[in-house]
């Protein structure tokens, strides 16, 4: 409900274009929000980028979920996750709710993600890449998940392939504290962990405290208040901004339907005290999120 909220409003409010032609990026509109039906439509942009720079002064930031990969299963999705996170803020006594506290919620989507397999949302993002990368490029994922989920996130990107394309062998591990922020984010191998909080300034932050310089940065989520948020926080910066919504029809209509439709949650819920109750017979002891 958020998203598609957060999409109608957005969408009345600014103008949403699509490149016709990635020539259209210009020091004088550098901050507009396009949107994407697949990741690799972004291609086009990046080779006018490539171009006009050169490789090694781009740098590619990707989120994870329902923009890299996705859940085949509700519980434990993105749509999963805005509808629990929903629940904590405006029903905190729903029988539905799976932890009491935003850290439990996380605990729980981290423990959700270690036991399902993701897939890719796209089959040619390997190779967009990949292209991307072997001429100069950077790629780095900045997600939503928790410091907790880093490991489990790299063993889900590598899953499908992706984990060796993070910032090429770019081996730094830096826990920061950042202006703005309650939690600390953390930058491991490639991926920004920023526990949900606003991507635009965590980017910031993190470039500003590694010293890294791009002269264009193109950034991609499926969640509009993260592209938002890239757009606020580098408006009045020279880096040229290429931020693209990722709106894939089929994810979009999974998610919708996720978030709204009561007997999916029924459902969830059933499945969530199905694995609590396996969890805690087998370990002998109730789970505590």
């Amino acid at each position: 409900m958020l998203r598609m909220t957060l999409l109608l409003l957005l969408n009345i409010s600014l103008c949403i274009t699509s490149w016709a032609q990635a020539g259209t990026i210009s020091k004088s509109q550098p901050h507009v929000l396009r949107t994407v039906q697949r990741f690799n439509d972004i291609e086009p942009t990046l080779i006018f980028l490539v171009k006009k720079y050169g490789a090694k002064n781009i740098v590619l930031v990707s989120d994870v979920d329902d923009t890299l990969i996705t859940m085949p299963s509700f519980i434990g999705s993105d749509a999963w996750w805005d509808w629990q996170f929903e629940l904590l803020h405006n029903d905190p006594t729903s029988p539905d709710l799976v932890a009491t506290t935003f850290n439990g919620l996380m605990r729980a989507q981290h423990w959700l993600n270690t036991l399902q397999k993701m897939q890719l949302t796209d089959q040619q993002i390997p190779t967009t890449i990949a292209s991307f990368e072997k001429q100069g490029g950077v790629f780095m994922i900045e997600t939503g998940r928790g410091v907790e989920n880093s490991d489990v996130t790299e063993h889900q990107l590598s899953n499908v392939g992706l984990k060796k394309d993070l910032a090429m062998n770019d081996t730094l591990t830096k826990l920061m504290q950042c202006d703005g922020l309650k939690r600390d984010i953390l930058y491991r191998d490639g991926a920004m962990y920023v526990a949900g909080q606003n991507k635009g300034l965590a980017l910031q932050c993190f470039l500003k405290q590694t010293k890294r310089h791009y002269k264009a940065i193109v950034f991609i989520d499926d969640v509009l208040k993260n592209d938002t948020d890239i757009i606020h926080a580098f408006d009045r910066q020279q880096t040229d901004i290429a931020v693209y919504a990722f709106q894939d029809k089929h994810n979009s209509k999974k998610h919708h339907n996720g978030v709204n439709n009561k007997a999916i949650h029924v459902r969830a819920t059933k499945q969530w005290q199905q694995l609590k109750k396996m969890t805690d017979s087998v370990f002998n002891k109730k789970t505590d999120l």
